[in-house]
């Protein structure tokens, strides 16, 4: 079942947010997963208008989350676009289509709240390998490179 995430929720978010960290072959340097901080981001996207978190629940046990926002663009701000900051789903339920639930219901989402885009990112990180797959079966085209700088 995919619904919109509580603050009841938020310690398994934090436990889920934890995990995901834990698969990242690198952090930025210097720092490291910090419960205090994640659950400032996550509480700000749950009581936020313009943004949300979408958990996938399966016997009341939360094994998927995907949360964003709503962000203007730069150049044109009326125009918003849905813009992913994180995905993630247990191993266990990668395989039972968790993802892919998640995922349309964020784009039902930006639809619902009036985006003309949804932008997903994936990292270039060995756990990633199949996402290129994913996004473009539900429609995403692969439109930017980014480029980053650690210090």
């Amino acid at each position: 079942m995919i619904r919109y995430a509580t603050e009841e929720d938020i310690p398994r978010l934090l436990d889920l947010g934890e995990e995901f960290a834990s698969t990242l072959e690198r952090l930025p340097k210097g720092t490291s997963f910090s419960r205090e901080d994640v659950e400032k981001v996550v509480r700000h996207l749950i009581n936020s208008d313009g943004s949300c978190i979408l958990v996938y629940e399966k016997d009341d046990i939360i094994i998927g989350i995907l949360g964003g926002e709503l962000l203007p663009l730069y150049f044109c701000p009326q125009a918003k676009n849905a813009m992913e900051h994180f995905f993630f789903v247990t191993e266990k339920a990668r395989s039972e289509g968790a993802g892919d639930k998640l995922m349309e219901a964020f784009i039902y989402w930006g639809k619902e709240m009036g985006a003309v885009s949804v932008i997903m990112v994936s990292m270039n990180v060995s756990t990633t390998t199949h996402s290129k797959e994913v996004f473009e079966k539900h429609g995403f085209k692969d439109f930017e490179t980014a480029y980053k700088k650690d210090f």
